[in-house]
């Protein structure tokens, strides 16, 4: 996952994506993007009802932003 991850932040960052700083982005957001799909997968799993994720992106978002200290700018920005 981080080398699709690495390929997207190059292009937000406008750098190789083989260098450190999008390979350090890269593997915080993967870890971010992880540790929220167990949370979430975990929870449902354990029965609780799916409306309360309802607002999944959201977390997402908030994630990969925290991980990568908002290196990467608006998630919804194309």
């Amino acid at each position: 996952m981080e080398g699709e991850l690495a390929e997207g932040v190059a292009g937000r960052l406008d750098l190789p994506a083989d260098g450190i700083r999008v390979r350090v982005h890269a593997a915080a957001a993967s870890g971010a993007l992880r540790v929220a799909n167990q949370e979430i997968s975990g929870a449902l799993l354990g029965g609780e009802g799916v409306r309360r994720f309802a607002y999944t992106h959201q977390i997402l978002v908030r994630a990969v932003l925290g991980a990568t200290g908002g290196a990467l700018g608006d998630a919804t920005a194309t």
